[in-house]
């Protein structure tokens, strides 16, 4: 709709503004020379044209302008005039400035293109760097990158933070028995699960071949423990199947810890977690927070 309202503006103005450069020039060229000034208006179009539509369109309203013109030339023809030459290079004018105005257009815009693609492209690659191919969530690089951050963040007095640790009871065994496919789906199933039952600001890392972490900005520990059972209920919900067309379900332990200022270092906080995660493995519950 747009691309036809403009079309129809540049049509619309063009004929307008011949009606009043012919009307001028019929009637009042023995009073005014008000002609000379619209036809300078046709430079309106032609750039307006170069604007929305480039090369394309300054180079098209330009010859049609410059064509309407030399019909005014033509019937008006007299080489003793010494304006004579004036006006045919008005007309090379109103085809230059359509093709200057929309080649510059037209190289602006494909600039702009090829800075927005090589932007895209950067932020493609820096996702697949950051990401672990099989399930999706972020790789352990980036967890060693983000919790660095989280921890300088709540240092300096910033909000507190949890973390989540999972890990899949009888990794070796799934694989060994139902085969590596059954166990990657179940992988990839549970970090769609925690996604599912996240807030957009927590972030998913894959720790380990079957470790998880889930981190929780500004997120004390009762939350995060309560999220942590929530989290395995939801898990325990999902069925696999494996090659033999036998059904199983996925069981996974849950350490939970909330950073405190006492803690000496990010290696410390880990080191408890591991610890309430060995402890989640002792309990019936499957899910233990870090004393």
């Amino acid at each position: 709709m747009t691309h036809r309202w403009r079309a129809t503006s540049i049509v619309g103005m063009i004929l307008g503004i011949s009606l009043l450069h012919y009307s001028c020039q019929l009637y009042l060229i023995h009073h005014t020379q008000l002609h000379n000034v619209f036809l300078k208006l046709f430079y309106i179009p032609i750039i307006l044209s170069a604007f929305w539509w480039g090369l394309r369109g300054g180079s098209l309203a330009g010859t049609i302008c410059a064509a309407i013109y030399f019909v005014d030339i033509f019937r008006w023809w007299n080489p003793s005039d010494p304006n004579h030459f004036n006006k045919v290079s008005e007309i090379i004018l109103f085809i230059g400035v359509g093709i200057l105005v929309g080649f510059l257009v037209d190289s602006d815009r494909l600039s702009k293109q090829e800075k927005n693609k090589a932007v895209e492209r950067a932020e493609t690659e820096f996702h697949h760097a950051i990401t672990d191919s099989l399930t999706k969530a972020y790789n352990r690089r980036y967890l060693d990158q983000t919790l660095k951050n989280f921890w300088d963040m709540a240092q300096r007095g910033g909000a507190t933070y949890s973390l989540l640790m999972f890990d899949l009871n009888n990794f070796k065994m799934i694989n060994d028995k139902y085969g590596h496919p059954a166990g990657d789906r179940v992988l990839q199933s549970t970090v769609q699960t925690i996604f599912s039952n996240c807030r957009k600001t927590d972030l998913v890392f894959r720790y380990g071949g079957d470790e998880f972490i889930l981190l929780l900005p500004m997120t004390q520990g009762n939350y995060a423990l309560a999220l942590a059972n929530r989290l395995r209920e939801e898990i325990a919900k999902l069925t696999f199947r494996g090659q033999a067309k036998t059904s199983f379900k996925a069981d996974f332990s849950i350490g939970v810890i909330e950073y405190r200022p006492e803690f000496k270092n990010i290696q410390q906080m880990m080191n408890k977690l591991d610890g309430a995660l060995y402890d989640a493995k002792k309990d019936v519950s499957r899910v233990a927070l870090a004393s």
